[in-house]
């Protein structure tokens, strides 16, 4: 039978953050013996976060969190339905942006008999969901620990104190660098602790150039590299020069842990590091 999450709506801000389920999980079927196929590398993070790497059965194309010696069952620009077929598989949780299931991925779960998720995820609320039902799936098997919308509630818990740091811009480096802006879960995940974003408007990735971080002129600069070992100066190159204030008052962090610039369980992470990032610079003032 075909599963396709549905939206919720899940994670509201009234005097703190709010997060309930709409509608039920996936569920691990009575019995045990879960055996989970995905082509989403943010799934493999979550199995990993949740101690459940060995339940995985296949994994996608870009999977940087599970065995590498698993079979690939696809990825964005396709799936394997052969080898999707030949896994017996319990669950596949297959990310398909706004788009219907690929063709033909009905009938082989129909066939196989296994669970199929479908899922976009371009959303804060789309992730929490996700890990949701990752979650449901996997805890009666291994000790998963907390729910996930308990975890995203605790570390999303605004603080008026976090303004205080400033405008912040949130830059991956590169020539160019590129800015995750409004409607990126990184930009969410800033604005919902109740950190100021120095962009307010524009889209969730942008490239920038020298000019438009002038133009920014952000009051700090918040680099994600994952795993880059070089100082904010070397990773910015020529922008580490430029006459704004997060430069000049040396309000430069970098992020580096592997997987920052995922939107998954690793965004737990992210936003703890950003909050003590924060906070830091907000005691200064």
């Amino acid at each position: 039978m075909t599963r396709v999450l549905p939206t919720w709506v899940c994670l509201f801000v009234t005097l703190g953050w709010v997060l309930a389920g709409c509608e039920r999980s996936p569920t691990a079927p009575s019995g045990g013996g879960v055996r989970i196929a995905t082509t989403s590398p943010a799934v493999g993070i979550m199995l990993r976060d949740f101690g459940a790497a060995e339940l995985a059965v296949g994994r996608s194309g870009y999977d940087i969190a599970l065995d590498p010696t698993l079979p690939v069952v696809g990825d964005a620009a396709g799936i394997d339905l052969e080898r999707l077929s030949a896994l017996r598989a319990t669950h596949a949780f297959v990310e398909t942006g706004a788009s219907a299931p690929p063709a033909g991925l009905v009938e082989v779960a129909d066939a196989s008999g296994f669970e199929l998720v479908t899922f976009e995820l371009t959303s804060l609320e789309q992730l929490i969901e996700v890990a949701q039902a990752v979650h449901a799936v996997v805890r009666g098997q291994v000790d998963a620990g907390p729910a996930p919308a308990d975890r995203f509630a605790a570390a999303l818990e605004p603080d008026s104190a976090l303004a205080d740091a400033g405008a912040v811009l949130l830059l991956i480096p590169g020539t160019p660098a590129a800015a995750l802006g409004p409607g990126s879960v990184h930009h969410e995940v800033l604005v919902a602790m109740g950190g100021r974003s120095a962009l307010e408007g524009g889209r969730p990735y942008m490239p920038v150039d020298a000019e438009d971080v002038l133009a920014i002129s952000p009051d700090a600069i918040v680099v994600l590299a994952p795993g880059e070992g070089e100082d904010w100066a070397s990773l910015l190159g020529s922008y580490s020069a430029l006459p704004v204030p997060a430069i000049e008052r040396g309000r430069v962090a970098v992020l580096r842990d592997a997987d920052v610039l995922m939107a998954s369980t690793s965004t737990l992470r992210f936003a703890d590091d950003l909050r003590g990032v924060l906070l830091g610079w907000a005691e200064d003032e």
